[in-house]
């Protein structure tokens, strides 16, 4: 009696566990929702970070063998610069999963742009102050302007970087501001940098300011694209206007079958454009509703040319 009240304890912990697995799945899937929707908010929705937080938190607590939430909530401290319990997390999954690829990546990243700690606050004041005033000497050796690099890394990488293409014009300005202050800090060092070449091999130094190239990299690439979305947002808005203003001559039944050539090919053109982002997997909302609106008016012209004899459409 007792071996069967044994084995139905083990079917029932059996069924528990697989019942909380399943559900730490799906709570593990929903936080990825709510964080990939936070990614297309620029990480400006708080109630969805809250939410994504929430659930990966749950899924983690359903089933702390799997290494998945542990990675999704070392991502999101990540993003809040809590950079020691997103470590924590990160190896906890290594723990769970040694060779779990995500993982090391993260972590892989941290310690490129954090490989040095200064711990007292009063040395980095220092450095930094020395780096103002050595920007205009001649001369600095390569122990200090190791030191300096390193300081600008942390100052420049211990922010939130998520440059990603925005039909936001506000977006774009803080892009290019912040690309802005990253090249002068870039190019001060790179100004010290030929200065020692000419004493001793500086690839080390080089490889040190890798991070900050990359990052103009990404920032570059995103003002690119918002540059883009800004053009084709524009070019939406005259053709729109365009379109009112033949509707206006339609109605004062005036010729317009040139015009409307013309305003089709740009509508095409526009069309080939949002084609080709789409190829690129970029996200525009705003863009594709504007050109839905065009297309709005368009279908109201071409009803109004229908409704208009042929004589006065074709100028006669």
């Amino acid at each position: 009696m007792q071996f069967e009240a044994l084995i139905g304890f083990e079917k029932q912990r059996t069924r528990q566990i697989t019942d909380r697995s399943l559900q730490s799945d799906k709570d593990y899937e929903l936080g990825l929702q709510a964080l990939k929707k936070a990614h297309h908010s620029h990480f400006t929705d708080r109630a969805t970070l809250q939410m994504a937080s929430k659930k990966l938190l749950t899924a983690l607590r359903n089933n702390r063998l799997n290494p998945k939430p542990y990675i999704a909530l070392g991502y999101l401290l990540l993003l809040s610069n809590d950079q020691e319990r997103a470590r924590r997390y990160f190896r906890e999954a290594l723990t769970l999963d040694p060779g779990n690829p995500m993982a090391q990546d993260f972590l892989k990243s941290m310690e490129e742009v954090q490989h040095v700690s200064l711990s007292q606050a009063d040395k980095m004041q220092a450095l930094e102050a020395r780096w103002e005033q050595q920007a205009s000497q001649e001369e600095i050796r390569a122990d200090d302007l190791e030191k300096l690099i390193l300081v600008t890394l942390q100052q420049i990488m211990g922010e939130l970087h998520q440059p990603s293409p925005s039909e936001d014009p506000e977006q774009l300005s803080l892009y290019q501001s912040k690309l802005s202050e990253i090249e002068s800090q870039w190019q001060g060092i790179n100004r010290h940098l030929a200065q020692l070449e000419t004493q001793i091999d500086t690839l080390h130094l080089q490889q040190q300011v890798r991070p900050l190239e990359i990052l103009m990299r990404r920032y570059q690439k995103a003002i690119t694209h918002c540059e883009q979305f800004q053009t084709i947002r524009a070019e939406i808005g005259q053709a729109k206007s365009q379109t009112l203003q033949l509707i206006h001559r339609v109605s004062q039944q005036t010729q317009i079958n040139d015009q409307l050539d013309v305003l089709l090919d740009q509508c095409d053109a526009l069309a080939d454009q949002l084609d080709a982002l789409e190829a690129q997997n970029m996200d525009y909302p705003g863009l594709i509703n504007a050109y839905e609106e065009l297309l709005t008016f368009v279908d109201v012209l071409q009803q109004q040319i229908d409704e208009t004899p042929s004589s006065t459409a074709d100028g006669g």
